[in-house]
């Protein structure tokens, strides 16, 4: 196999399958490839309890030119592409420091069709729990309503498997 780019290799924290169980038995499930050559891939679904797959995630993460891109395509369980996210979200790495590692959307949102998406991080904690933050972007407030802060979700997830 060919040794993994120095852009992509300090990315191998997040090689393996990890995974996190909810409420009502469903479970999120992310996998991602061992960092080779100029990039990694990785793959994301969320079973629901009754054993239903509510959606997957493709997510590829390459070396290109004097950056690093994620880009990610989402698929509902059917595997029909969602209308509205019918082109790839498309982000750039904004850093790396051990095993913490954040993307954020290109300057142009265009072409990173991120929408409301400000931040992804992935942090490896010593407790070897897997930490998939998401983070919207601070909306306005609407007219007579209160501000509304960013949402933030949190994925904590297990590794699984060898």
């Amino acid at each position: 196999m060919p040794a993994a780019d120095p852009a992509v290799a300090p990315l191998a924290f997040m090689a393996g399958t990890w995974v996190m169980e909810q409420a009502g038995g469903a479970v999120i499930e992310e996998h991602w490839m061992a960092p080779a050559g100029k990039g990694m891939l990785g793959s994301f679904r969320r079973i629901l309890g009754n054993g239903v797959i509510a959606f997957y995630e493709f997510t590829q993460v390459v070396a290109d030119g004097d950056r690093v891109l994620l880009r990610q395509i989402h698929v509902h369980r059917d595997f029909d592409v969602d209308p509205r996210r019918k082109d790839p979200m498309v982000l750039r790495l904004e850093k790396v420091e051990g095993t913490s590692a954040s993307f954020v959307p290109l300057e142009d949102p265009a072409a990173s069709n991120a929408g409301s998406l400000e931040r992804v991080s992935y942090r490896l904690g010593a407790d070897g729990v897997m930490t998939v933050r998401v983070e919207e972007k601070p909306r306005p407030a609407k007219e007579g309503e209160a501000p509304r802060p960013p949402q933030v979700i949190e994925l904590p997830m297990r590794r699984v498997g060898g």
